[in-house]
C-alpha cells in the first residue's frame, strides 16, 4: 500500500498545458490504488513515513477497488419458447446468461457500510493519538469522491460526487477545500480543552523529571523549571512507575482541562493495540471512548487518576463525580476521593450524529457528553491480589463500601465488574513501623443509581459488564437494580478471579473452566431460574465436565491434603445464589397456579434451609460478614496464587483467553491486624438500615428486609445449616436436585 502526507503551503502553483494530440487506445488501466493520506498545518512537522496521526487535521484516502459483498441470486428459469418464428441469425435474440448466478448491484447502503469498515483502522488510529471531539475523512474512489464525519455515536457521509467529469462536481471539491482550510481548530474536530505540549516546554521536562526513579523521601533533584522548585512530592512507587512507563517515545502528550484546573497526560494505562482488528478499531472510534490516565495534577504536583469519557445521557444517571462527591461527604469508605470534574463545556463536546438520524433511528441511539474526572487513588487491577485471603478480603472491602453507599448515599453501584474492584495500597505507622496494607476499592460509579423510597434502584438501564450481572438483570431488561443483584456480582467477580488465579484441580483448564460457568446459554440447561439455582446451588461448588471444580491447599505441598478455605467460601456464596433463585421459581409458579386456581402442596416448596440461605443474598452485613468469618477462622496457604505465564500446568489457551495484559504482581502485602466482621453482624457507626424490596416485584415480596443483625433469628440456624454437611445437602440439594 502507497502511503503520503499531504501538506498545506503557502506556495503558488502554476500548471502550463500545451495542446498535443495524444493517442490513448494503448493506455493500460489504471492500477489499483489505496494511498493513506492527511491533510496538516503548514508549520507542522512533516512525516515521511506516511501518515502523521498526531497532527493530521483531515483524514485523506484515496481507494480505487471498493468490494462490497453482495450474495449472488439465480435469475428465473426463462419463460417457454413462443410459437415458431421466422428464421433469424444463430446469434440473435440468444441470452448466454439465462439461468445462471446473477448479481444485483449493491445498494448504497452496502456500499456505505464498506466504505465505513474500511476506513475505521485509520480513524481508529487518528483517535488513539489525537484528543478529538470528531474526525472527518475525505474519501476518493476513481473520479469520485465523499466527505465523512465522525462521532462516538455515528459516521454521516455525503453521497458521491463527480470531481472529474463534471465541473460542478470539481467546484464543490474545491469549496470544500477551501472551507474546512478556514475553520478553526474546535470546528475542524480538534478538542479546544486539550493542548498539544512542545518538548521544549516546562510541562513536557516537568513530566520527564517527576517520572524519575525517587527513594521516597524529601530529597531534590538540580533541574530549573519556571514556576516550580525542585521538590518532589512522596507516593507509592508503583503510582510514579506507572507514569514513567506512560512517557512513551514518540506519543504525543497534552494539557488536559478539567473545571479550571489542568493536568499533563501522555499514554493511557488503557491504551488500545498498535493495528487494532476490525472489531478493536470500531470499539475504538464509537462508543465511551474510555481512557485512563496517571496524570500529573499541576497544581498540587501530585499524581493522580484521570478519566476521560464520552458518558451516555440517561435519565436519572448522575455524573460519576457528583456521585462520588456525595460519597465522600457522607463518609463512605473504599470509594475514590473526588479531585475535580465536569461535562466538558463547548458545542463540539456533544456527539451530534443522532440529530441526523431519521426519527425512528434516534429513539434507538445513545446522547453522549465529553466527560473527565479525576480521582486521588492510582490503584492496582484486582487481578493483582497475592493470595486467597487477600482477594477475599479485598471483595468484602467493596461489599462494604456498596453497603455504606446504600445506606448514607443512597445509590447502588450498578456495575459491580472484575474491572471495577481495585487495589489500593495505604500506609499507616504502628509500634514505630510504618506498613503498607492493601484495601479494596470500589471504583468507576459512571452507571450508580439512585435508592428509591422502596429501597430498589431505579430502572433506568441495563449497563455493566454481562458476564457479572445477576441472572436476574440479564433475563429482565429495565428492571429496578436490587440488594441481591448487585451481592450477586460480587460473589461472581471473586469466582472468576478465584478461578483465574487460585491453584485448583482444573487449573490446566482454566480458560475453557471460566468460559462454562461465565457464559450464559439461551435456551440451555442453566437458563431459565430453575437452571440457575441448579448451576450454582446444586453441588455448591463449581463443575465443569461433570466433575467439581476444588481449590487446592499446597502449600509448599504438592500432597497437601488440607481443605482449602476457598472451598468453603464459594460454597456458601453459591448456595446463597443458588437459594434465591430457587425460592424465586417457587413463588414464580405458586403465582401461575393461582391465577389458574390450581392448588400447591406447599411441602414441595423450599425448605426452611433454603429460605435462609435465600434471605442473605438481601443482606449486606451477612455476605460481608461471611467473607470476614473465612477470614478470621480459617487456616490459609501463603502461596497459593497460581503465576499463568511461569506454570507449566497451565495451557498457552489459557494465556490468549484470558483478557488484558498477565503482568507480575507488584509489591505489597497484608498487615496482621483485619478488619473482620461475623455472621449478621454489622460495622460501628453503620446502624442506619433499610429494606430491600425484591426482584419482579411481589414475587419477592418479604425478602430483602435489611434490618439491624440482632433481630435475624436465624443466624443460628444458618451458621448449623452451613457447617452441618447432611443439613447442607438437605437444604441447598432438595429443589435443585
Amino acid at each position: 500500500m502507497e502511503e503520503a502526507a499531504v501538506v498545506f503551503q503557502d506556495t503558488e502553483v502554476v500548471s502550463q498545458v500545451e495542446d498535443v494530440d495524444l493517442d490513448l487506445s494503448n493506455v493500460p488501466e489504471p492500477p489499483v490504488v489505496d494511498v493513506k493520506a492527511g491533510f496538516v498545518r503548514a508549520d507542522a512537522p512533516f512525516s515521511p513515513q506516511g501518515p502523521d496521526w498526531i497532527h493530521q487535521r483531515l483524514h485523506l484516502r484515496f481507494k480505487s477497488d471498493i468490494v462490497v459483498p453482495v450474495p449472488p441470486t439465480t435469475a428465473p428459469p426463462p419463460p417457454p419458447p413462443p410459437a415458431p418464428a421466422p428464421a433469424q441469425h444463430e446469434d440473435e435474440g440468444q441470452n448466454p446468461d439465462q439461468g445462471e448466478p446473477t448479481s444485483d448491484p449493491p445498494s448504497s447502503t452496502a456500499v456505505a457500510h464498506a466504505i465505513k469498515d474500511l476506513l475505521l483502522p485509520d480513524v481508529a488510529q487518528i483517535l488513539r493519538f489525537q484528543h478529538r471531539t470528531c474526525v472527518y475523512t475525505l474519501f476518493v474512489d476513481h473520479a469520485t469522491f465523499r466527505v465523512l464525519r465522525w462521532d462516538r455515536t455515528a459516521v454521516l457521509l455525503t453521497e458521491p460526487v463527480d470531481y472529474l467529469e463534471s465541473v460542478a462536481g470539481t467546484r464543490e471539491l474545491l469549496e470544500f477545500l477551501y472551507a474546512f482550510a478556514r475553520l478553526d481548530d474546535a470546528a475542524q474536530g480538534l478538542d479546544p480543552s486539550a493542548t498539544l505540549l512542545d518538548e521544549a516546554s516546562c510541562g513536557w521536562r516537568r513530566m520527564d523529571f517527576l517520572a524519575r526513579a525517587h527513594p521516597g523521601d524529601t530529597d531534590s533533584y538540580e533541574e530549573s523549571c519556571s514556576g516550580h522548585d525542585t521538590h518532589v512530592v512522596e507516593t507509592f512507587q508503583h503510582v510514579r512507575e506507572s507514569f514513567a512507563q506512560s512517557l512513551v517515545a514518540g506519543w504525543p502528550r497534552y494539557r488536559l482541562m478539567v473545571d479550571g484546573r489542568v493536568f499533563l497526560v501522555c499514554w493511557p494505562i488503557n491504551g488500545e493495540d498498535e493495528d487494532p482488528d476490525q472489531n478493536k478499531a470500531s470499539n475504538a472510534v464509537f462508543g465511551r471512548g474510555t481512557r485512563g490516565y496517571v496524570a500529573l495534577d499541576w497544581e498540587k504536583q501530585t499524581f493522580v487518576f484521570l478519566k476521560d469519557a464520552w458518558r451516555i445521557l440517561l435519565d436519572g444517571v448522575e455524573q460519576e463525580g457528583a456521585v462520588l462527591g456525595k460519597l465522600n461527604a457522607a463518609g463512605v469508605a473504599h470509594v475514590p476521593t473526588l479531585v475535580a470534574h465536569e461535562d466538558i463545556p463547548g458545542r463540539y463536546q456533544q456527539a451530534l450524529s443522532w440529530q441526523y438520524a431519521p426519527p425512528d433511528m434516534q429513539q434507538r441511539m445513545h446522547r453522549q457528553v465529553h466527560y473527565r474526572i479525576a480521582v486521588e487513588e492510582v490503584c492496582f487491577p484486582l487481578d493483582r491480589f497475592r493470595s486467597g485471603k487477600q482477594l477475599v478480603r479485598l471483595v468484602k472491602d467493596c461489599v462494604k463500601a456498596h453497603e455504606q453507599a446504600y445506606h448514607k448515599g443512597r445509590y447502588f453501584h450498578g456495575d459491580v465488574s472484575d474491572g471495577n474492584l481495585m487495589i489500593y495500597p495505604t500506609t499507616r505507622t504502628r509500634d514505630g513501623k510504618r506498613r503498607v496494607k492493601w484495601k479494596g476499592l470500589l471504583t468507576d460509579w459512571e452507571f450508580a443509581c439512585p435508592v428509591t423510597n422502596d429501597r430498589v434502584g431505579l430502572p433506568t438501564h441495563t449497563m455493566g459488564t454481562r458476564i457479572f450481572l445477576s441472572y436476574s438483570r440479564q433475563l429482565s431488561h429495565g428492571r429496578p437494580i436490587y440488594t441481591a443483584d448487585e451481592l450477586e456480582s460480587f460473589i461472581l467477580v471473586l469466582l472468576y478471579n478465584a478461578l483465574w488465579w487460585i491453584r485448583h484441580s482444573h487449573t490446566p483448564q482454566t480458560a475453557r473452566v471460566v468460559k462454562a460457568l461465565f457464559e450464559h446459554h439461551p435456551g440451555g440447561e442453566d437458563d431459565g431460574l430453575a437452571g440457575r439455582a441448579k448451576k450454582f446451588g446444586k453441588s455448591r461448588r463449581p463443575e465443569f465436565d461433570g466433575e467439581q471444580v476444588v481449590f487446592l491447599f499446597q502449600d509448599g505441598d504438592d500432597h497437601d491434603s488440607r481443605e482449602h478455605p476457598l472451598n468453603k467460601v464459594v460454597s456458601d456464596m453459591l448456595a446463597i445464589i443458588g437459594s434465591r433463585y430457587e425460592v424465586l421459581q417457587w413463588r414464580q409458579a405458586t403465582r401461575e397456579k393461582e391465577k389458574k386456581g390450581e392448588q400447591l402442596d406447599r411441602e414441595q416448596g423450599p425448605t426452611k434451609g433454603v429460605e435462609y440461605l435465600a434471605k442473605i443474598s438481601y443482606e449486606h452485613s451477612n455476605v460481608r460478614g461471611l467473607l470476614g468469618a473465612a477470614i478470621k477462622e480459617s487456616q490459609w496457604p501463603e502461596n497459593d496464587r497460581v503465576e499463568l505465564w511461569v506454570d507449566s500446568k497451565v495451557s498457552e489457551s489459557v494465556e490468549r483467553d484470558r483478557e488484558g495484559t498477565l503482568e507480575e504482581g507488584a509489591a505489597g502485602g497484608e498487615t496482621a491486624d483485619e478488619d473482620i466482621g461475623s455472621v449478621g453482624s454489622a460495622d460501628e457507626n453503620e446502624d442506619e438500615q433499610g429494606e430491600d424490596q425484591g426482584y419482579l416485584g411481589d414475587t419477592e415480596e418479604g425478602y430483602g428486609g435489611e434490618s439491624s443483625s440482632d433481630s435475624i433469628p436465624w443466624r443460628g440456624e444458618l451458621k448449623r445449616a452451613l457447617e452441618n454437611e447432611d443439613e447442607t445437602q438437605r437444604v441447598v440439594k432438595r429443589r435443585c436436585a
